[in-house]
């Protein structure tokens, strides 16, 4: 990571260097010559080694940065950087596994990230179910609304001769057009304000896309013709 993305994370205050592209950032006074030229990972116990760097005295800085383009170290994913010489690895993996907070203010940073990313994971399950509860409920208020103000049609009709069944096929075919474009809309425009949030937010839009968008939108489809039937035959437990 570069310095100025730890800066903004860490508590530490370094003054970053104009340029840190390909550099291994140390803290003033740290023994450059004592470094290794591998990234040692304690967890897998592997070792990569580093594409050349600058080394770099950053003022301020309180642990080793790798700045670089080099996608296998970026995407190992961690931000340990120990010298097998100084400290083995199985101390390393030892301390790693028995601590909350880490070795390293990054680790720190890693904790709270994840923590704060389950949170809103669940924070997000628990607004998507109620969102989908709600317009449940808003769907099921349109049809049965709508079938109550149709039952004097459906008596009008059978006193004209119109057969029951087909006077209720009617009622049924009005109420589902009626009802199935409102939740067709709303779960499409919920689906696209959700991803323009993304969009702001500087996250990426199509993660609103998502096999949970096309299960609630499956939901809301099966339950219009389910709800108008629900409410058509408790019409006619009343009318009986």
């Amino acid at each position: 990571m570069s310095c100025h993305e730890y800066a903004e994370l860490a508590t530490d205050d370094p003054v970053c260097p104009a340029d840190d592209a390909e550099s291994m950032l140390i803290p003033v006074g740290m023994d450059a010559a004592s470094l290794s030229s591998q990234f040692v990972i304690p967890v897998t116990d592997t070792e990569l080694d580093l594409p050349p760097l600058r080394i770099q005295e950053v003022p301020g800085l309180t642990e080793i940065l790798i700045s670089t383009s080099s996608e296998e170290i970026n995407n190992v994913g961690r931000y340990l950087y120990a010298d097998l010489d100084q400290l083995p690895s199985n101390v390393v993996l030892s301390a790693t596994m028995q601590t909350k907070s880490g070795l390293t203010s990054q680790e720190r940073i890693d904790n709270v990230n994840s923590a704060m990313s389950s949170g809103y994971g669940e924070a997000a399950s628990a607004l998507t179910l109620s969102i989908m509860l709600f317009g449940l409920a808003a769907v099921s208020g349109i049809a049965i609304a709508a079938i109550r103000d149709r039952t004097r049609l459906v008596k009008v009709l059978t006193l004209r001769g119109v057969q029951d069944t087909v006077a209720k096929n009617l009622v049924r075919i009005e109420t589902i057009s009626l009802t199935l474009p409102f939740a067709l809309f709303g779960c499409i425009s919920g689906t696209l304000l959700a991803a323009a949030v993304a969009q702001v937010s500087s996250l990426n839009p199509r993660d609103a896309f998502t096999p949970h968008a096309l299960g609630i939108l499956a939901a809301y489809v099966a339950a219009v013709p389910i709800i108008t039937e629900i409410q058509l035959r408790r019409t006619d437990g009343q009318d009986d």
